[in-house]
């Protein structure tokens, strides 16, 4: 198969979704959901988490749901309602694994200091 026949081939793959109200606020959750580290990156492969953006992206997303009420349809708002709320809990979740994992180190971090200080005196 030739070059361009395989590139025309990827790009029939490829294939966009329709721009939609649906579409928008999936792909902003789906980001959100990135940030929080629970879904890899498809570009580096890699599960990052940036706490600040996936609550600047859950805000967003409440945002659009206020500047949208009485606008939308059943559907759109009952998928915006639930993602919001999913989002949310995720959130919450994963700060208190984040802070979990930070009280941990700092309880490790005080119980080396005390064994040292009483290996010295």
């Amino acid at each position: 198969m030739r070059r361009a026949e395989r590139k025309k081939d990827e790009q029939e793959k490829s294939v966009v979704p329709e721009a939609s109200f649906p579409s928008l606020i999936l792909t902003l959750a789906a980001g959100a959901l990135q940030y929080m580290g629970l879904v890899e990156n498809p570009v580096t492969k890699s599960r990052d988490k940036d706490m600040k953006l996936a609550k600047h992206t859950i805000d967003t997303l409440g945002m659009l749901r206020e500047k949208t009420k009485g606008n939308l349809q059943k559907e759109e708002k009952k998928l915006l309602d639930e993602l919001l709320y999913d989002l949310k809990m995720k959130y919450v979740r994963a700060k208190g694994k984040e802070g979990d994992s930070k009280e941990s180190k700092e309880r490790e971090q005080a119980q080396e200091v005390s064994s040292k200080k009483k290996e010295v005196g």
